[in-house]
């Protein structure tokens, strides 16, 4: 039943809406390099004016990461450089199968464990959560 779903849960979005949103995205970073230095170009402080070029700088600046981190994101494993570590996801993965295989088998051990999550004790079965669980007789 699960091999229906094999490379199943890192499919991409369709890729016509893809690209159709990467040539906004370009058409809008395009937009503002060309047109935002000809909007804020002031006469009287000169031919070169740092504050319009990083005025510029900081509206696409957004954008071009923005866009860089959908394509990292959509694709997380892909790559020369280890930015996920795959080792501990695939361990705790085959710890999780192993003790769900192993509970429908081993009960002794399975009451043993529920037993000391809610905060019994094996021996005695008393309740023990917290200050509040053991409350003395006031008679």
């Amino acid at each position: 039943a699960c091999g229906a779903f094999h490379d199943q849960f890192s499919t991409n979005h369709p890729n016509m809406w893809t690209a159709l949103m990467k040539a906004v995205v370009d058409m809008l970073i395009f937009l503002y390099a060309i047109g935002m230095p000809a909007v804020g170009f002031v006469y009287s402080a000169g031919c070169f004016q740092p504050y319009c070029l990083a005025f510029t700088f900081f509206l696409v600046l957004p954008f071009i990461c923005s866009q860089h981190l959908v394509v990292e994101l959509s694709n997380p494993f892909q790559g020369n450089h280890d930015v996920f570590n795959v080792d501990s996801l695939m361990a705790s993965t085959e710890q999780t199968i192993f003790a769900t295989l192993r509970a429908s088998f081993d009960h002794s051990t399975v009451d043993n464990t529920t037993a000391l999550a809610f905060g019994k004790d094996a021996q005695n079965e008393s309740l023990s959560v917290g200050p509040l669980s053991k409350v003395e007789d006031q008679s």
